[in-house]
């Protein structure tokens, strides 16, 4: 049974993190995890976006202060393509396993099921495939 949003207990939130953290946190097993839905992803997606806008209007004035908001528009990005792919019938084992951190094969599935890029959004999916995670990703270290 996929949890959704009317289900989740008071003042838990929307964001989980990791699927088993979120998961652990709404009560559910990892046989419950598996069964989350693309809405649930598309949520996923949504926290991580919001979360990326709100950071970026806090405006911080810090050397790498851009890096966070573009590693959680990052993860949006390819939650919300995931959901897409989750909606056409891909599992979650697919989509950790064989679409993991790969936008080629995202962005083909994607088109093979109608879903057209365009302009910035087809910019954008092409610097995520000619990009290496770790470059898009970067932390400062010391």
């Amino acid at each position: 049974m996929a949890v959704r949003r009317s289900q989740r207990p008071a003042g838990t939130p929307n964001c989980r993190g990791s699927r088993e953290r979120g998961i652990e946190q709404l009560g559910g097993t990892l046989t419950e995890a598996m069964s989350l839905s693309a809405s649930d992803l598309f949520d996923q997606a949504e926290a991580y976006w919001l979360s990326a806008v709100a950071l970026d209007a806090a405006d911080v004035q810090t050397e790498l202060a851009s890096q966070p908001v573009r590693n959680l528009y990052y993860v949006a990005i390819e939650l919300y393509l995931k959901a897409y792919l989750r909606l056409h019938g891909h599992t979650l084992d697919e989509l950790d396993g064989k679409f993991r951190n790969d936008f080629r094969r995202i962005r083909r599935r994607c088109e093979a099921f109608g879903l057209k890029f365009a302009g910035s959004d087809k910019r954008t999916l092409e610097y995520f495939i000619h990009t290496p995670i770790y470059v898009r990703t970067k932390f400062s270290t010391t």
